[in-house]
């Protein structure tokens, strides 16, 4: 009886993975199609879908830009870091551009200079790091003669 019970249980798991795992393919091509369109915010219901299943670098990436461009800074944030952090070897390099650009957007630049920084360090030589870091650097200059003003 134990075994029966045990065996049952196990084909009613499998099952469920099997189906939960039909959603998130059929969510992931309906991401996928909407996104190679750009309609990134018409996608984020279905990213959303994939993301909390298994989190992809590319998924984070077009979660990240779906908030980016409604605005919402802190969870674009949130997924251009998951998004480099879950690529493995290769993350995206507009992941880290974007994250630093998302972070000058908040006026933290201590934080985007530390970023920018570690993107240099990752991909020494690439040109559009540098101009990233200059940007930081500008940025931080700019803050800290404001700072210096506003206090006087």
């Amino acid at each position: 009886m134990k075994t029966v019970l045990i065996f049952w249980l196990f084909i009613l798991s499998t099952s469920l993975l099997i189906a939960q795992s039909d959603a998130t393919r059929t969510a992931w091509t309906a991401a996928k199609t909407l996104c190679n369109e750009q309609e990134y915010a018409k996608a984020k219901p279905f990213l959303l879908t994939v993301y909390n299943e298994m989190p992809r670098s590319l998924c984070g990436y077009w979660l990240a830009l779906a908030y980016d461009l409604n605005g919402q800074r802190d969870s674009a944030i949130f997924y251009y870091k998951s998004s480099i952090k879950n690529s493995g070897k290769n993350p995206p390099l507009a992941a880290w551009d974007n994250l630093i650009r998302a972070q000058l957007r908040q006026l933290d630049f201590e934080t985007a200079y530390a970023t920018a920084w570690e993107a240099l360090q990752k991909y020494p030589g690439n040109e559009t790091f540098i101009e990233e870091f200059k940007e930081v650097c500008n940025g931080l200059i700019l803050s800290t003669i404001y700072n210096l003003k506003k206090a006087i």
